[in-house]
């Protein structure tokens, strides 16, 4: 096992840091990533209510760019795996369902020593509830006072509850071809009204790409 040194940890949860992996590896090229990858369901689901929350400035609040925002971003992630050994994916849901199995594997692809006692304590020190009390091992987070709404619900299928059938719908047909080859099981048939309703969605919006591109076009002659 190799010595550990005493390090600084800059964990930003900012995901678009992925874009930029390639000028991480250039300057770090014995960089370990750890690519964690959850359900698009969820992550559009919190997108629109951070968009109408706490973070309208950089947050999608649109269902298709939220999605499409999902698709780029773990596609673009993906491509790590082809650039270096030391990369690791694993799903949101697996973690959450058995966490310290999965922090025991990942301990032990770091090359750390660590016993199934000190995952499970691990964890707990970092459940969701203690997030929302803003602590991590008895430190307090910086995040002002609206910790619950920047650490929501922790839950893996909350999004079912959030997202009605036709929203649902409009995300799977969105992202389905990276959804179905990462595993995650699509919604059962959709009704015909889902159906017409999710088509009709994509029409508007493709009509309103359509004349923004055109302003725009309009715009830079006047």
């Amino acid at each position: 096992m190799p010595e550990l040194q005493a390090c600084i940890i800059f964990s930003p949860k900012a995901t678009d840091h992925i874009l930029f992996w390639r000028d991480i590896l250039s300057v770090f090229p014995e960089a370990h990533f750890i690519h964690i990858i959850r359900d698009p369901r969820a992550v559009v689901a919190s997108m629109l209510a951070v968009a109408h929350s706490w973070g309208p400035r950089w947050a999608p609040g649109e269902i298709f760019a939220a999605t499409d925002r999902w698709t780029a971003f773990v596609a673009v992630g993906r491509q790590i795996k082809s650039a270096t050994p030391r990369y690791y994916e694993i799903a949101y849901e697996e973690l959450v369902a058995s966490g310290s199995h999965h922090l025991e594997r990942l301990f032990k692809w770091l090359c750390i020593d660590v016993s199934p006692g000190e995952c499970e304590r691990y964890l707990q020190d970092c459940h969701i509830d203690r997030l929302q009390e803003g602590e991590l091992d008895g430190m307090e987070i910086a995040i002002g006072q609206r910790r619950r709404e920047f650490f929501r619900f922790g839950q893996i299928d909350h999004w079912k509850r959030e997202l009605s059938s036709w929203e649902v719908a409009a995300i799977e047909r969105r992202a389905q071809p990276l959804l179905r080859e990462l595993g995650f099981a699509c919604s059962n048939r959709h009704s015909t009204t889902t159906s017409v309703r999710v088509a009709l969605y994509a029409l508007k919006m493709t009509i309103q790409a359509g004349i923004k591109v055109q302003l725009e076009a309009v715009t830079k002659h006047l």
